[in-house]
């Protein structure tokens, strides 16, 4: 991979705690903004950040979000459940990824909020 030819999109870092964070690398020649989503991560529970890609003739945002193993499931789900429902819109794509740190091999509490969650939104 060439990495000269990506641009850092976004990035959200720890403060107080090393470690942990997400960011997106975007191809040079695609238009793209930031959408701010600073006040949505939070320590250890989770970080978030997202970019609104223009490739007409639709837009698509990307959302990168991370959860630390030992945050809180509560906290995090429904802070990405916020960040979702400031995002979410009929006309605009959106992607997420990132690092749940949930167990998708098994069949747990925790899978299924966040399998519940994502197909309100049809994700």
């Amino acid at each position: 991979m060439i990495f000269n030819q990506y641009a850092l999109g976004v990035k959200c870092c720890r403060k107080a705690h090393k470690g942990g964070g997400v960011c997106n690398l975007i191809d040079v020649n695609l238009h793209f903004t930031n959408i701010i989503m600073d006040k949505y991560s939070k320590e250890k529970d989770i970080a978030i950040c997202s970019i609104r890609v223009y490739t007409p003739p639709c837009q698509t945002m990307v959302m990168m979000v991370y959860r630390s193993p030992i945050g809180d499931i509560t906290n995090f789900l429904n802070t990405l459940e916020t960040a979702i429902d400031k995002l979410y819109n009929n006309t605009t794509n959106l992607i997420i990824c990132g690092d749940f740190s949930i167990n998708y091999l098994s069949d747990n509490k925790e899978k299924q909020k966040l399998n519940s969650l994502l197909k309100r939104y049809s994700l």
